[in-house]
């Protein structure tokens, strides 16, 4: 950033790549940075596509015509004298293009997308150094020490802190796993004390994770001050860690497309409702709540959330048919949530519009799963995945299949395929991988032949005994 590239984190789900191919095409990406021993099969998938341009003589890849530098960082089995952070460090100088404009692009960050693909949401100097506003109404200071478990090119883990204050910022190394197969919440026990946070943002199956470490006897020496927490709605017990782990929590409610909307501050468990994101923030961001008519509804009506201010982003990076799709005439943001203002003006967010899944504050969209996964030879073309409540995860995935007549289908093979179609590991949060496999004779349509996706929903809930 500081030499005037755009950097933009990777997207790598699908066994074939179509979804980094996706992202590097439509970003027009020149370079691509990674690990060649990662096991995501990055260079496997370049090894496919790349070929030999005879008329230059020089290697490109096939449908990317922009990209240019494959820039290999090896990270595993490394001994810490060859790690690239040492090397960087022994860089006499930083270039720094002193060119760099206030709305030159900063940073891309990732969203999810109905496609299965992301969207590219494209963040200016000047916005990002806006956005640290948040952290100086929050009381942040030099002095704080900071622990993001998420990614650096997530809008989640981004640098935010160390730019608005120069707060100290933990940042963990895990290409080799964790210490002796550590369970993770004991991990970030081990940090607390290790490095004296202060302060951190923990998703909510985190801080269930967390807890579990404190039940199992650890200790965490000195609580911490801040504790925030987000990425999908909130239950009365992510709250179980006042006292446990920390003195305060804020709730935040906020988007890569949003921003910072709404946020609130517990400092006892009993002060909270299941779902409250608090007040609107007060840096000019407005926040209605409408119906399928599109009109404005009063207190305690349910319907999707718009929120208008100038922290909103203004369209996606080469995208105009989905940045149309974003806003309302008039200029307000969809931010495709369900949600409600009490009598008193707090906010509440239930959950997602559209059917999609949120898992451990990723967002996985049923479509286009059940689209590859349909291609499994003995189905009737035929798979409808829903989410599930899930107290640790917030939604797990199920699918449901509708074999054809006279196929016995096997759910353990199903799953062996769908291990093979989505590339991460079963145990990782990312993976849109199913947790459950049901077998349907048939699945509830309405009257003009589409599936209810909600009546499946319920009748998942009572073979799996969840209430």
């Amino acid at each position: 950033m500081a030499s005037g590239a755009t950097p933009s984190h990777g997207q790598l789900f699908l066994a074939d790549g179509q979804d980094l191919r996706h992202n590097l095409k439509e970003s027009k990406a020149k370079a691509i940075i990674y690990d060649p021993n990662d096991l995501n099969g990055t260079r496997r998938i370049l090894d496919n596509i790349k070929f030999k341009d005879e008329t230059e003589g020089a290697t490109r890849y096939k449908d990317l015509p922009d990209l240019t530098h494959i820039i290999e960082i090896e990270a595993k089995n490394l001994e810490e004298p060859q790690r690239w952070v040492n090397v960087i460090d022994k860089e006499e100088e930083m270039f720094v293009d002193e060119n760099i404009s206030k709305d030159d692009i900063a940073m891309i960050f990732l969203t999810s997308g109905t496609t299965g693909f992301s969207k590219l949401v494209p963040r200016t100097h000047h916005a990002l150094l806006h956005d640290t506003a948040l952290y100086r109404r929050a009381g942040l200071c030099k002095v704080d020490i900071w622990f993001v478990m998420q990614s650096l090119g997530w809008s989640g883990g981004f640098i935010f802190s160390f730019l608005s204050e120069g707060c100290k910022r933990v940042i963990i190394d895990v290409t080799n796993g964790l210490p002796d197969d550590m369970p993770l919440g004991h991990f970030v026990v081990n940090i607390f004390n290790q490095t004296n946070v202060n302060k951190t943002f923990l998703i909510p199956r985190d801080i269930s994770l967390v807890l579990d470490a404190c039940n199992d006897g650890l200790r965490i020496n000195t609580l911490l001050d801040l504790l925030y927490t987000g990425g999908g709605p909130i239950y009365s017990a992510t709250m179980d860690a006042l006292g446990k782990i920390t003195h305060r929590i804020i709730v935040l409610y906020a988007g890569t497309e949003i921003a910072n909307v709404a946020s609130i501050v517990v400092k006892k468990k009993s002060d909270f409702q299941d779902f409250c994101a608090g007040f609107p923030s007060n840096c000019n961001c407005e926040v209605k709540i409408i119906g399928e008519d599109g009109k404005e509804l009063p207190p305690t009506e349910q319907g999707e959330m718009l929120v208008r201010s100038k922290k909103v982003f203004t369209g996606y990076f080469n995208n105009p048919l989905k940045t149309a799709e974003m806003f309302t005439e008039d200029g307000w943001c969809r931010t495709g949530d369900i949600g409600y203002f009490n009598e008193e003006g707090k906010l509440f967010v239930l959950g997602r519009k559209a059917d999609a899944i949120t898992k451990e504050g990723f967002t996985h969209y049923p479509g286009w799963m059940e689209k590859l996964i349909n291609e499994y030879p003995g189905l009737e073309q035929k798979t409808v995945v829903v989410g599930i409540p899930d107290p640790v995860h917030e939604e797990e995935i199920c699918l449901c299949m509708k074999p054809m007549p006279g196929v016995e289908l096997s759910t353990d093979d199903v799953r062996e395929y769908c291990k093979k179609l989505f590339l991460t590991r079963e145990n990782d949060k990312m993976t849109p991988l199913p947790k459950y496999f049901l077998i349907f004779d048939d699945f509830i349509t309405n009257e003009n032949g589409k599936i209810q996706r909600k009546k499946i929903r319920e009748e998942v809930l009572k073979r799996l005994n969840i209430a």
